[in-house]
């Protein structure tokens, strides 16, 4: 399989604002006047509202690619239902350590043997757009895939699941991990715990056996 080479290019990064509820705009476009405009208006009108936050990382030598690591696994390297590209807070509580990076999360696989290979792996980019760190989350070998993350913003570390058979009934479960570098000034991913055990999850909800959240 030919190899290929994951890179990420880092041309803006939008800092969330945290609002009551989470929907968006259908379509959002920016006048000349760096007025964001619904274009889906809910009201029969032109809705206004106010630009968001935004900021541009580049890194060290001015380039807006970042390579993070070689992969021979080429499909859809992110996941169903979730974000994979995390922005920190600039500052990790309670120790006040430097953070403002961001977290990534994808599939990846060392070898060509992706049947077996194919693991949840994370990179660190530092903030000044440079690669700080491209690792395995989980040191024991199962075939995972399909990752998600969210960063903490308390603490500025990342929360990672994924979905994996580590079981006997051969089911694909949803895996947790968590990356306390920021708050305890060392590396180390924490021992994954299954956060959804499917099937067996599903039936007191679903009253089916096969249904599966992954």
């Amino acid at each position: 399989m030919k190899r290929i080479v994951i890179v990420v290019v880092v041309l803006m990064v939008t800092v969330f604002i945290v609002a009551n509820d989470f929907m968006q705009p259908s379509q959002i476009a920016i006048d000349d006047q760096h007025n964001v405009i619904n274009a889906g208006s809910r009201n029969g009108h032109r809705e206004q509202d106010p630009p968001p936050e935004y900021s541009f990382i580049l890194n060290g030598n001015g380039d807006p690619t970042t390579f993070l690591t070689n992969s021979y696994y080429d499909y859809m390297p992110f996941s169903y239902n979730g974000y994979n590209v995390r922005l920190q807070p600039e500052i990790s509580m309670p120790y006040g350590y430097t953070a403002g990076g961001i977290y990534i999360t994808y599939m990846r696989s060392e070898t060509p043997n992706v049947g077996i290979d194919r693991r949840a792996y994370f990179s660190y980019i530092n903030p000044n757009g440079t690669l700080g760190e491209s690792n395995s989350i989980n040191n024991v070998i199962n075939r995972e895939g399909f990752t998600s993350c969210a960063v903490d913003p308390y603490t500025a570390d990342p929360f990672a699941v994924w979905h994996a058979v580590t079981e006997p009934d051969g089911s694909y479960d949803s895996h947790l991990s968590y990356y306390l570098y920021h708050a305890a000034g060392g590396p180390g991913w924490r021992q994954p715990i299954i956060v959804i055990d499917n099937p067996e999850m599903s039936i007191p909800f679903t009253g089916f056996t096969d249904d599966e959240f992954i």
